[in-house]
């Protein structure tokens, strides 16, 4: 039964009157001439501590990191300058896979735009281009799909 009585929520809401009683009992049967300058001390010794640390976090965050020992600790210097190379090499083929994806987008968008507009001037309600971006968007996800922007090309 132990469980019931004793969990979080219980000394959350009995925190506070624990405070006040410990306060209370610590005035009352400690003298005060020993137990004031032992609060304050320990309330000294815990601000010292906590403006030590900041400083620490502070020196740590401005002071500048080391380039080489980045490298060693990720294993950069055992690939060497051919591997670099490598590295070089995706990287723009990556970028040029991104450019060709981009470029394609903005075409279809504009095929779609176009188609739109032609679409709305031919029927006045504007269906058509709803099914034709209805059918632009389930393409985008088939395998191997053209849109029919591109089939009539």
């Amino acid at each position: 039964m132990p469980g019931i009585f004793f969990n979080r929520e219980a000394l959350v809401f009995s925190l506070p009157l624990v405070t006040l009683c410990g306060g209370y009992a610590y005035f009352k049967y400690v003298p005060l001439q020993y137990g004031g300058p032992l609060l304050a001390s320990i309330i000294g010794f815990l601000y010292l501590r906590s403006v030590i640390r900041a400083r620490q976090v502070e020196k740590s965050v401005s002071e500048p990191v080391d380039e080489n020992l980045v490298r060693k600790l990720t294993g950069e210097d055992k690939i060497g300058t051919s591997g670099s190379k490598a590295a070089e090499k995706k990287k723009k083929k990556a970028e040029e896979k991104l450019k060709q994806r981009l470029k394609e987008e903005r075409r279809k968008e504009e095929v779609a735009k176009s188609m739109k507009k032609n679409s709305a001037n031919v029927n006045g309600s504007g269906d058509a281009a709803k099914v034709a971006d209805d059918d632009d968007d389930l393409l985008t996800f088939a395998k191997g799909g053209r849109s029919t922007a591109k089939k009539q090309r």
